[in-house]
């Protein structure tokens, strides 16, 4: 009988030493910067130059410079693609830029499942804006805007 109650604590122990993370981790992809809200935009074209390509981690471009009033297509292929929550900042942490986009600095910020469609987003205002991806560690980009 005491060796039923040892296993018995010892599945207990060894669920919690499991469940706790995988709890932990569903709460970090959850909470972002803020509540998670989604997003749909037009097609982009494939590598065009105006694209940016995500991957199961990471951005597959690391920058890339546009005109004032260009729209930047964010696109998250099925068969590479992640789940991903975009926003101004780098590394993970948010830092909102009021002269770009709107999107990327709301509550939530920009979501993505792989093969969700892609999103344009237009950049209006001349600058150097990064972007990050509060769910992977360094998925970041530089988009520069003249």
């Amino acid at each position: 009988m005491e060796r039923l109650a040892v296993q018995r604590l010892a599945l207990k122990r060894l669920a919690l030493r499991f469940s706790l993370p995988v709890v932990l981790g569903l709460l970090m992809v959850l909470v972002g910067c803020g509540a998670a809200a989604g997003g749909n935009g037009a097609r982009g074209g494939g590598g065009a130059e105006n694209e940016v390509d995500m991957a199961s981690v990471n951005f597959v471009q690391k920058a890339i410079s546009v005109k004032a009033g260009t729209a930047v297509t964010l696109v998250d292929p099925a068969a590479t693609g992640s789940f991903h929550i975009l926003f101004f900042g780098h590394n993970q942490v948010c830092a909102p830029n009021v002269s770009g986009p709107a999107a990327l600095n709301a509550a939530g910020g920009i979501t993505f499942n792989a093969g969700a469609p892609p999103m344009s987003i237009t950049f209006t205002t001349p600058g150097t804006y990064e972007v990050t991806c509060t769910v992977h560690p360094v998925m970041n980009v530089v988009i520069t805007v003249s």
